[in-house]
């Protein structure tokens, strides 16, 4: 593959000579105004219809290059051919620079999730914009892609998603997000856009910004601006207006820190937009603001998580002196709060300094909450603005300096004064019934006070009922009563019968004199007057006998059923000779025996025993005992030693294998002597050991005579063991000739 620099396409080595077939190719669509470009993810299907295929790595050069030749028409000046178009097909663009468009220039994607423009790590770069110095551009239209600024990896520099000065721009079907500002679309010689259907979301500084006679509708602004730290940035929000003219219909607001930021904007619309669950205010406006209109819309209260009742929803701060708010109409908007109870605001409207004329008139303010905190849903300073004047019993507020009122608003304190009446009339009428007349809280104030004058004729008290000098109410007559005062009165008891009481009227100071009655003289649970008895009644107790000292008798009552519980003692468990609650024992004495150890176990019979002695023995060492047997706990160590003679047997012949076997042993071998005569041993031989020579577990070295011998031919077996030899150096048969041996245990 071949590099080549022809039309300055040459960018580090990295534009083959195939994607400039490619873009050479599409020359011939330019007069058409179409020019296809594949994302490098894009299907194969997509890469072979495309002008140009990109590389999926700084793709912005390619596309630089291609919009450079698409503009080298040579057969007129802007305006006389048809409007060049790049179709990005489905697929990832990444981009380490800006795509500069120029005049005209559309740019249509395969939809907003198909085509994504994204930027590459620390690029840090608008990802659209327009070369340096040219200052407006020209009936630009973008469709269908998405711009992913990649912020979390680009951070530290004030880039965005989309930086231009447009004139009768088209933006539609864009998705926008995640850059540091998502799309300005004004500045000195910008004049008007339409910007339909679009996305823009989750942006650090501001979603979208735009200048004079611009058209925004059916957009979705959400989530812009909610990093703390960019709270403290001015004109952090989801949508910047700094123009004249503009209108803002039917978008849908939520969940940014500020929803519209209007920067010396004048005679703008704001029509039919929903604005819920945002952070703080719905609407700034600053510098001058004139003719604003802002009717029709929905504003729902913000989250309570996030936010809370002292922020206003539309507000007028910073404005100019000389300039003013002014002429401004909110009006038919409905504020609300989410009937879940989100967090409302503190005022609805909120004038400044330097507001005057405007018009505040026909809101709504409802739902099941208030959508504002104070009594009034307005902040008005201007004297010529204009509020409604005929307000809802709910939005007035009242002054209740003495607090006779739970509600600040005449519509509570009326619902309260109500309710009090209410509750008055019935608790007249429940006292008139309770007093033996017939009423109900239906009745008028004046029937209940009728009534009120009926109480005492059916009274049947007399005067000998009523203490003398007193009068009372009987028939609807005042009386004088009869009853006798006896003052305070002192009645002794004696123990011997009833004292009686004289007839009359009583002060409260007399007394029954005092009877002493000591409470540990009295029964629990009886009384005597007035003195509830502690003596505890014991019932019929069970006391049981101890047999390590005298067991005491509780204080208190006994009804004469106690007894003592009786003493079990098992004759079997008492020492013979010694008795026990009249039992006489049965148990043994077998004193102090002594026991020898013997090969049998020994039984000792049942009983007492004073003492004794189990005899020991000296000789009761490892040493004593074959190794692998435990006597008493000591394990032996002792070798067994096993003697004895053997014949060899062998083939006929000289020099045929001889062998010589040992079986019957009672244990295995590991050190064996072998010798013609018991005098003469020849070894040791060991299992896995040969006098110093190496051994494979088979045999090892072995020496009948001193002119006979052989090598590894001797094995061991768990009661035995056999020597093999294959031939003899002395030609002399074996058969039948005897060797003596002794074997020895391993230890």
């Amino acid at each position: 593959m071949s590099y080549i620099g022809k039309k300055n396409w040459r960018y580090d080595e990295m534009v083959t000579e195939e994607d400039m077939n490619r873009i050479e190719r599409g020359i011939s669509a330019i007069y058409s105004g179409a020019y296809v470009i594949a994302p490098a993810d894009a299907t194969e299907a997509s890469k072979s219809r495309a002008t140009l295929v990109l590389t999926g790595v700084d793709d912005d050069v390619l596309i630089n290059k291609a919009i450079s030749e698409i503009y080298t028409n040579p057969s007129g000046e802007f305006g006389e051919w048809k409007q060049p178009t790049l179709h990005f097909l489905e697929g990832r663009i990444n981009l380490s620079g800006t795509i500069f468009l120029k005049s005209g220039l559309c740019i249509f994607g395969a939809g907003a999730a198909n085509t994504i423009f994204k930027l590459q790590d620390n690029s840090k770069s608008d990802l659209f914009g327009q070369v340096a110095g040219e200052k407006t551009l020209y009936k630009n239209h973008l469709r269908g892609f998405a711009i992913d600024g990649n912020h979390a990896n680009n951070k530290d520099k004030e880039y965005y998603g989309i930086n231009l000065i447009p004139q009768e721009i088209i933006l539609e079907d864009l998705w926008v997000y995640n850059c540091y500002r998502g799309a300005k679309l004004y500045g000195e010689g910008s004049y008007g856009g339409f910007i339909t259907k679009c996305m823009i979301q989750n942006n650090y500084h501001y979603g979208l910004a735009i200048g004079g006679d611009s058209i925004m509708t059916s957009c979705g602004i959400g989530g812009n601006a909610k990093d703390p730290v960019v709270e403290l940035e001015w004109g952090a929000c989801g949508l910047f207006v700094a123009g004249h003219n503009t209108q803002v219909i039917a978008n849908h607001f939520a969940d940014n820190l500020v929803d519209v930021f209007s920067n010396w904007g004048s005679y703008n619309q704001y029509i039919a937009n929903v604005f819920e669950a945002g952070l703080k205010e719905n609407f700034i406006f600053e510098g001058r603001a004139w003719a604003n209109i802002i009717n029709s819309n929905r504003f729902g209260g913000r989250h309570a998580a996030s936010s809370n009742n002292n922020t206003d929803s539309i507000v007028f701060r910073n404005v100019d002196a000389n300039e003013g708010a002014q002429g401004n109409v909110i009006s038919g908007n409905s504020f609300s709060v989410h009937e879940t109870a989100e967090v409302g605001y503190k005022y609805c409207i909120s004038e400044s300094a330097n507001c005057d004329k405007n018009d505040f008139r026909g809101n709504s303010f409802a739902g099941k909450y208030p959508a504002y905190s104070q009594s009034s849903p307005f902040v008005v300073v201007g004297q010529e603005t204009k509020v409604d004047t005929k307000l809802e019993a709910a939005n007035v507020s009242i002054i209740d300096s003495a607090n006779h009122f739970t509600s600040t608003n005449v519509e509570g304190a009326l619902e309260e004064l109500f309710t009090s009446a209410s509750n008055g009339k019935s608790a007249v009428a429940a006292a008139i019934t309770g007093m033996g007349q017939a009423a109900s809280a239906s009745d008028t104030f004046t029937q209940l006070a009728s009534k009120v004058s009926l109480i005492s004729k059916d009274a049947n008290a007399s005067t000998g009922d009523v203490l003398s000098g007193k009068t009372y109410y009987q028939g609807g007559a005042k009386k004088t009563g009869s009853m006798p005062n006896h003052g305070a009165v002192t009645l002794t008891p004696n123990g011997h019968g009833s004292i009686g009481i004289p007839a009359g009227y009583h002060n409260g100071g007399g007394v029954v004199a005092q009877v002493y009655v000591p409470a540990g003289d009295v029964k629990a649970g009886t009384t005597i007057a007035g003195v509830g008895g502690t003596m505890p009644d014991r019932g019929a107790m069970t006391l049981w006998p101890s047999g390590h000292g005298p067991v005491n008798i509780p204080a208190g009552f006994h009804n004469g059923g106690g007894q003592v519980a009786q003493v079990s003692v098992p004759a079997g468990n008492v020492l013979a000779g010694t008795r026990i609650a009249d039992v006489e024992g049965s148990m043994p004495n077998h004193g102090a025996p002594n026991w020898n150890p013997t090969t049998y176990d020994q039984w000792l019979p049942a009983g007492y025993y004073g003492g004794g002695r189990i005899a020991g023995d000296g000789n009761l060492r490892p040493d004593n005992i074959i190794a692998g047997a435990n006597i008493f706990g000591v394990g032996g160590t002792g070798i067994r030693v096993a003697v004895g003679s053997a014949r060899w047997s062998q083939a006929p012949g000289p020099e045929k294998p001889s062998t010589l076997t040992v079986t019957g042993l009672a244990f295995k071998p590991y050190v064996i002597y072998v010798g013609l005569n018991p005098q003469g041993y020849v070894g040791p031989y060991t299992y896995g050991y040969n006098g110093g020579f190496a051994d494979n577990g088979n045999g090892g070295f072995f020496v009948l005579t001193s002119s006979r011998h052989v090598e590894r031919c001797f094995t061991t077996s768990a009661n035995g063991f056999s020597i093999y030899i294959p031939w003899s150096n002395n030609n002399q048969p074996f058969d039948g000739m005897v060797d003596y041996w002794i074997a020895l245990s391993q230890f």
